[in-house]
């Protein structure tokens, strides 16, 4: 190539450089311009506010700067970094009130870590969940003055952003504009809270405080001063302190201690009256100190006051009270002394020195140890230092002194301690009383006291022998009146009629109270006369005796059945470890744990030898300690097992007299049913033959006349037969007492018959179990008549009280009859009636009139 075009070919590349740099500069001038017209709008925007305005400025800018939805500026809350409160924050040109948040997953994060910029021009959600809505992101931190991070500074959209190189620089300046702004907000906080710290403790200080300008006016006082003065704050500011001061203080105050104060800026302890707004005096001591300007001039004062009156008055009160104990100890009328910790005499008063001959100079040259008696100085030492060691108060003692003449004196000595205001000891102080002459004179009471003694003992002796005697006597007379008396109301028990359970519920109660213990209890020998089970028990242990069977050859009592003798077992525990006996381990362990002694007694029924006696079982009584039984004891639990025996015989005697008497009745009812039912049917087949007859004669009048009587005699039949049914009935009369068991049969059978029935009763007592059961049959009997005999349609049982006794009576309205035509067996059952009255030592009376019903009534006296 030539020259020539060589250099047109260098010529065309030189313009296509100088094109490009022109564009180059052109693009940069552009930049330039608009990060100028960015940074003028936000400073505009942000120069002449300053604080919470300034925050709020700066993020409105900021979005509109950067064409961006959202702006915000926050500081770290913790000192972690690791949560953020925004000072303002803006979207789409609106603030938003602000908010408090967690920096993890979020783009902040990367920021206060440290990051010196953090952006992120698109898919921000993908990285960042918390970011939902947003797109694009950048943040610059906030420094302080000396590095530190204090919070950030960030635009956010919801589209792509495009950063220019002069965004990041942008944010920067306005981060480190921020970040002084936030210093300076968080200096003007910190001050505030210390004066409000200050102002607070100025005002609510438990101690009195004011302050005063250099004219000596208060310009403050605390709230403390107030309440103690009596005034209020618009009553004392701007006044002379002076004017609160009595006059002798306030001269003192202008004349001394002002001069003073404002001369070295200080005064200490000073101590002045102050005047309450009532009138009253306070002492104060008080201390100051100046507050000074630049110019070394006086601005206002710092006083501390405190309230002394009290001391004050405590110190009057304790000069008057040492002057009295200096009267009271130099003029008391018995020996006073005040001694060291050593016994060293450090004042002595008169009449000590008169009672032991010394001479004040003598005592003080002394200690007690030398003046005491020898065989007391021990006793003395050891009350001294206890004393001094704060294990007593104080301590008296009578005890011997050495005269100075030589004679040994004899004193009552009280000895107690002064201390200081802390409570340690200080001084002694002894109280001396000469007691010789008391002390010769007890010696002789008590010489003729000890032969009093003497012969007092002898009398004592004997009559403590006499009145042991008399109380084992008594004892023991009270004990058999409690056993007689127990074993009488055991045979009253024994001929009633209550169960065979209540029984020996009742007798194993009385042989456990009347043989001291708590525990007792009655077993019966089974069929197999092999195992024992519990009949009944008194205090034994539920765990022990539920459910409780043993063999009758391995036990305790099977060995007193087998040897028809009672056995004790004087130590339970040793006993059945040493013998196999039936029962198992855990009830054992409960006879073991509980008991020490047993006493068994075999229940018998003599027969005249061994073979021919009947085995019942046997009665147990426990002891939880050991016992050792007299000859009496062991007669009275033979007699507790005899009665025992007995009850459990009539119960079985009872019961075969039931199955007798249950015989009888059967065939009572087999004849009634025979002589009364069976004769009524029979008689109305007869009437019944006759009127069909009658009928086939066409006789209707006839025939209706014997269907009429068919009727009444299956009628009658009908209440006989209702009669019957009741009477095999079980009775009721234990179960539901006596006007429940005439109720329900009054219900049952005069009821259903179609009779009138009714039962009325007033104040009725409860009545004894054999009153109540023989109101019970002469009922039965006279409604039976009633029912029966003489044809009643109505009928009345009464019940009520008549003084001290009780009245049945029985009313009907039937056939009647004369009671003087009667035979001596009376008839209709009276026999039965009149022999239950007896019984009863009741009244009977019978009213009856043919053709007007009877009345039958019984009274019986009950307590």
């Amino acid at each position: 190539m030539t020259d020539e075009g060589k250099t047109k070919a260098q010529l065309i590349h030189e313009l296509v450089a100088l094109r490009q740099q022109m564009a180059e500069l052109k693009k940069t001038e552009t930049e330039l311009k608009h990060a100028e017209e960015t940074l003028r709008a936000i400073i505009e925007g942000t120069a002449s506010v300053t604080g919470g305005d300034f925050f709020r400025s700066l993020v409105r800018h900021l979005a509109a700067a950067f064409q961006v939805r959202y702006a915000s500026v926050t500081e770290c809350t913790d000192a972690t970094m690791t949560r953020v409160r925004t000072l303002a924050l803006t979207e789409d040109g609106n603030l938003s009130e602000n908010i408090e948040y967690d920096l993890y997953g979020t783009p902040c994060e990367r920021v206060i870590r440290g990051a010196d910029d953090f952006y992120y021009p698109k898919n921000l959600a993908e990285q960042f969940p918390k970011a939902l809505g947003k797109e694009s992101y950048l943040g610059v931190p906030l420094y302080d003055s000396a590095g530190h991070i204090l919070g950030h500074l960030a635009v956010m959209d919801d589209k792509p952003m495009r950063r220019e190189p002069q965004d990041t620089s942008i944010l920067k300046i306005f981060a480190a504009r921020a970040g002084v702004e936030l210093e300076r907000k968080r200096a003007e906080e910190s001050l505030r809270e210390s004066e409000e710290r200050y102002r607070s403790l100025y005002n609510h200080t438990p101690v009195m405080v004011h302050s005063i300008d250099s004219d000596g006016r208060l310009v403050s006082v605390s709230d403390h001063w107030l309440r103690a003065l009596g005034y209020e704050r618009d009553e004392v500011i701007g006044r002379r302190i002076i004017e609160f001061l009595t006059e002798a203080s306030r001269y003192y105050v202008q004349t001394v201690a002002l001069p003073e104060f404002f001369k070295t800026g200080h005064i200490d302890d000073v101590e002045i009256e102050f005047v309450k707004k009532n009138g009253d005096v306070m002492n104060i001591l008080l201390s100051a100190v100046a507050e000074r300007n630049e110019a070394g001039e006086l601005v206002r004062s710092f006083a501390a006051l405190i309230d002394i009156t009290e001391r004050k008055r405590v110190e009057e009160a304790l000069r008057q009270s040492e002057e009295r104990f200096r009267s009271a100890f130099g003029y008391a009328p018995i020996g006073m002394a005040l001694l060291d910790s050593e016994g060293r005499f450090l004042q002595v008063n008169r009449a000590l020195s008169e009672i032991l001959g010394y001479s004040e100079q003598e005592f003080l040259a002394t200690t007690f140890q030398a003046i005491t008696h020898p065989d007391d100085l021990a006793a003395s030492l050891s009350s001294a230092r206890q004393l001094w060691g704060g294990e007593m108060s104080s301590f008296q003692m009578e005890k011997r002194y050495l005269c100075k003449q030589g004679p040994i004196i004899w004193s009552l000595l009280n000895v107690s301690v002064v201390s200081d205001s802390a409570g340690a000891p200080l001084d002694f102080i002894a109280q001396i009383q000469d007691i010789t002459e008391r002390k010769q004179a007890e010696e002789a009471r008590r010489q003729s006291q000890e032969e009093l003694r003497r012969l007092n003992q002898q009398l004592e002796d004997y009559s403590q022998n006499l009145e042991q005697k008399v109380a084992e006597r008594t004892h023991e007379i009270e004990r058999r009146r409690q056993v007689a008396e127990g074993l009488r109301d055991m045979l009253t028990i024994l001929n009633s009629n209550r169960p065979l359970h209540e029984i020996l519920d009742y007798l194993v109660a009385e042989a456990t109270r009347l043989l001291d213990t708590q525990s007792g209890a009655v077993f019966r020998l089974q069929a197999d006369q092999e195992l024992f089970t519990v009949q009944t028990s008194c205090g034994l242990p539920a765990e022990y005796v539920t459910d409780l069977s043993f063999p009758l050859r391995r036990s305790f009592l099977g060995q007193a059945v087998l040897s028809r003798r009672p056995v004790v077992i004087s130590d339970l525990a040793a006993a059945l470890g040493e013998q196999d006996i039936g029962l198992d381990l855990q009830r054992q362990a409960i006879l073991a744990r509980h008991y020490h002694t047993l006493l068994a007694v075999p229940l018998l029924r003599q027969g005249g030898s061994e073979e021919s006696d009947e085995i019942y079982g046997g009665i147990g009584l426990y002891y939880p300690t050991w016992r050792q039984f007299s000859d009496e004891e062991i007669g009275l639990a033979v007699a507790f097992a005899d009665q025992a025996t007995l009850a459990i015989e009539n119960a079985r005697l009872r019961q075969r007299v039931e199955q007798a008497a249950v015989i009888v009745e059967r065939a009572r009812l087999a004849r009634e049913l025979h002589d009364s039912v069976t004769q009524s049917l029979y008689s109305s087949t007869f009437f019944a033959e006759a009127g069909r007859q009658l009928a086939e004669a066409g006789d209707v009048a006839g025939a209706a006349q014997r269907l009429t009587r068919i009727g009444e005699i299956v009628q009658q039949a009908l209440k006989e037969m209702r009669l019957l049914v009741y009477q095999l009935r079980p009775p009721v009369l234990a179960q539901e007492g006596l006007v429940g068991a005439l109720r329900q049969r009054l219900d049952t059978v005069e009821k259903r018959a179609g009779v009138e029935a009714r039962l009325l009763v007033e104040d009725l007592v409860e009545l004894p179990a054999p009153v109540a059961e023989g109101f019970y049959r002469i009922a039965q009997e006279a409604l039976n008549n009633a029912l029966k005999h003489a044809q009643a349609t109505a009928v009345t049982v009464y019940l009520r009280s008549e003084g001290k006794g009780v009245v049945l009576e029985v009313v009907d309205n039937g056939q009647g009859f004369d009671p003087n035509k009667l035979d001596d067996t009376g008839g209709l059952g009276l026999v039965n009636i009149k022999e239950r009255a007896k019984q009863l030592n009741g009244s009977l009376e019978i009213n009856s009139v043919p053709g007007k019903g009877t009345s039958l009534k019984v009274r019986v006296e009950v307590s």
